[in-house]
């Protein structure tokens, strides 16, 4: 698999069982990504990830300055 290390710390979009999850990237280790979201965390395993990717600005999502994050 990619390493995705890069992306901690920033907003970015997760794939996971076909639901799009929005958050900053707290931690990637073994078992799979921790998400800091607007409702509180969430830990994706690895297994029911089908894509990542940076949150690009304008696109709508939770980056820095919305949602309190």
């Amino acid at each position: 698999m990619r390493d995705w290390r890069h992306l901690t710390g920033e907003p970015v979009i997760v794939v996971a069982a076909g639901v799009e999850h929005r958050g900053i990237a707290v931690e990637m280790g073994e078992r799979g990504i921790l998400l800091r979201t607007p409702s509180g965390f969430r830990e994706i395993p690895w297994d029911r990830i089908t894509a990542i990717r940076p949150e690009r600005p304008g696109s709508g999502g939770t980056g820095p300055g919305r949602s309190g994050l």
